[in-house]
């Protein structure tokens, strides 16, 4: 009977362990978003969480009076299946220099190209993209450079 338990607790303490780390889909506070972009954002709103075979994907908005941030996590259940998902998407990448995570943009998607940044970390994929700034609104390139200012997830 004591072994029993013992085992119970142990399984009971890593299954609380995981979900502790287990991503959130609004990562951020509206103030720490605020602070990095230099807008007055929303708290997040999260979207449904969608699962797949081998993962699921997390989203969430963050809105200011002119932009939205929407954060994409994927998670997947087997990290070493996220290798490679750059070549999936659209445009031309450009790595960002000396970036500990190989973080990316994707730029030259016409008149779709908005500030963005791709990484992986942890076995996890994530986009942050902000829409309703394409390539010609006035602070396109400051929100580029400060999304990678950003606290990585």
């Amino acid at each position: 009977m004591k072994l029993k338990f013992a085992v119970c607790l142990i399984i009971a303490a890593g299954t609380s362990l995981a979900y502790a780390n287990a991503p959130k889909p609004c990562p951020f506070t509206a103030k720490e978003i605020s602070a990095v972009l230099g807008d007055t954002f929303a708290e997040g709103k999260a979207a449904n969480e969608m699962s797949f075979g081998t993962g699921k994907r997390l989203s969430c908005r963050y809105d200011a009076k002119d932009i939205t941030l929407n954060v994409n996590q994927t998670v997947m259940n087997d990290p070493s299946q996220a290798t490679g998902y750059y070549k999936m998407t659209a445009g031309k990448k450009e790595a960002i220099d000396k970036d500990p995570d190989g973080a990316m943009r994707q730029t030259d998607q016409g008149d779709l190209t908005s500030p963005n940044l791709h990484y992986m970390r942890n076995g996890n994929i994530v986009e942050l993209r902000i829409m309703g700034a394409g390539k010609k609104h006035p602070k396109f390139n400051e929100l580029m450079n400060n999304l990678v200012k950003l606290r990585r997830l």
